[in-house]
């Protein structure tokens, strides 16, 4: 294969022509094989990242501790699920084994593993995903402990174990073996019953998003109409009892006044997990230039997005990165792939984090804003959090 060489203007100027991911939709199949790289063989054919950012990145990758904020490896929420929107469940599902591969392959140390609170309510609509029905008594709960005991069972095998301190995820590097995470996105198995959130915790659940796809008795979500103006009295105490039990509050899909309501009565940092600025595209689960600033006041922390909502290819998303870094500071920013969960995603397989770096190192970033960008920065946030536990 011919190696072509770029200047930084040439290979900025042909961006366009860099498909460093396969675009697929949010109901697809597993991701397309690729290579270490995270190329595609045509692509390959056609261009060639600097070999000294390719050799960097990959360098930087293997030094750093590697945390995915967000991921719902192989769509392990979808094994057992009965009854749920037809659209949903025909959905591929079942593939954790090779994602959990991936992550080895990748040098990726760490991965939220989300479960999803409003699956059995949720359904693919022209506009995108929305809860088509309101829940029956219960419902949220049985299913969270549904979702839960799959990932129980996940780490009970010899493929991966689960982390419950950030010191876990640091020996986990060092024994070059991934750990999980439990997290859930939406907290509507709480059903106004906090004791669940201490349920939740003795399970290893050390993140909760306060809503997702349904709007809920917590707070308002950035798709949907707004119905409580920002975040309720149970919200205010959900949030109060996740700090003293030392569970991350993830931001993620709420608004921006349920945002603001949340960070006025948190005495820990918050986490968007996965989000972007607003940019080209007027994307609602984007967050404006205030709502990105505020999530940071305290010392939190934005997981860039790799969304086909407004990048094509991974060049776009390291530059949606770099927009982060450049707006909000490099010591707030993380990377939330929502991997197989994405729409249209542009970082298909955990084997693409090494492009990532090669791309964010030659957009300018040094290699130590690197590894705070790939893990550092969550690890920071995650021993503070644990730190303020007063359970």
């Amino acid at each position: 294969m011919k190696k072509i060489n770029l200047s930084r203007r040439q290979f900025i100027s042909h961006s366009s022509a860099l498909a460093l991911g396969v675009a697929t939709s949010w109901c697809s199949n597993a991701s397309t094989p690729q290579n270490s790289l995270g190329l595609n063989s045509s692509d390959q054919n056609k261009w060639q990242i600097p070999e000294q950012y390719r050799l960097a990145g990959l360098e930087v990758i293997k030094q750093s501790t590697v945390i995915d904020l967000h991921s719902h490896p192989g769509r392990f929420f979808l094994n057992g699920a009965d009854n749920i929107d037809p659209q949903m469940k025909s959905m591929t599902g079942g593939f954790e084994a090779k994602r959990i591969a991936d992550m080895t392959r990748g040098h990726v140390s760490a991965a939220l593993f989300s479960l999803v609170a409003d699956l059995s309510i949720l359904s693919l609509t022209k506009k995108g995903i929305a809860a088509s029905r309101d829940f029956l008594p219960g419902e949220a709960y049985t299913d969270f402990k549904r979702q839960l005991a799959i990932l129980q069972k996940m780490v009970q095998g010899a493929s991966i174990s689960q982390a419950l301190s950030a010191k876990d995820i640091i020996n986990a590097k060092k024994m070059n073996k991934p750990v999980a995470i439990f997290a859930c996105e939406g907290a509507n198995f709480v059903e106004h019953r906090l004791e669940r959130l201490a349920e939740a915790y003795d399970a290893g659940v050390r993140a909760i998003g306060l809503v997702h796809y349904s709007s809920n008795a917590l707070g308002d979500i950035q798709t949907a109409p707004a119905i409580h103006g920002g975040l309720t009295k149970l919200g205010v105490d959900v949030v109060k009892e996740m700090n003293r039990l030392g569970i991350i509050v993830d931001l993620a899909h709420a608004t921006q006044q349920t945002c603001e309501d949340a960070l006025s009565n948190s005495s820990s940092p918050v986490i968007v997990s996965h989000s972007n600025l607003l940019g080209k595209v007027n994307f609602p689960r984007f967050l404006n230039k205030d709502h990105a600033s505020m999530i940071t006041t305290s010392g939190g922390l934005i997981g860039a997005w790799p969304s086909g909502f407004d990048s094509r290819n991974l060049l776009d998303f390291a530059n949606q990165v770099v927009r982060l870094v450049e707006h909000v500071g490099v010591d707030h920013v993380a990377i939330g792939t929502d991997m197989d969960g994405n729409y249209k995603p542009v970082l298909t397989d955990y084997v693409d984090f090494p492009t990532l770096a090669s791309l964010l190192l030659f957009r300018g970033l040094s290699a130590s804003d690197c590894e705070k960008v790939f893990g550092g920065n969550f690890l920071r946030v995650f021993t503070q959090v644990s730190s303020l536990r007063t359970a």
